[in-house]
């Protein structure tokens, strides 16, 4: 399995944002998400860019996933069961900007490449 070389935030199927950092190996689920051949430290078949001749693999249905919207156009109550199920605590925060900015600060990578959750 391929490693990164560098931080790339991946956002799993709830909308939920996780963070891997230089040279973490990201769960299957993260690769298939993961587009820039760019960002791995090891150039492998499984990472190669498309041939482009539009036949693809055949496992695929075609769909492709669908577009996740930025964190800055989610409503109150997605915001809260974000910050729910990732274990942020918005303390008194009510107002939308004010969730929005605790969701923020909290899943803002470190310089080492830690989320700061």
């Amino acid at each position: 399995m391929a490693s990164l070389n560098t931080t790339v935030h991946v956002y799993d199927d709830t909308g939920i944002a996780h963070v891997f950092g230089p040279g973490a190996e990201p769960p299957d689920w993260a690769i298939a998400k993961i587009t820039n051949p760019d960002v791995w430290a090891d150039e492998d078949e499984a990472h190669a860019e498309d041939s482009g001749d539009g036949q693809g693999d055949g496992q695929g249905d075609g769909q492709g996933d669908p577009a996740v919207k930025p964190v800055d156009e989610w409503t109150v109550p997605q915001l809260r069961e974000y910050a729910h199920k990732a274990g942020i605590d918005l303390g008194n925060a009510t107002r939308r900007a004010d969730i929005l900015a605790t969701v923020k600060a909290a899943t803002v990578p470190a310089p080492d490449g830690d989320a700061q959750a």
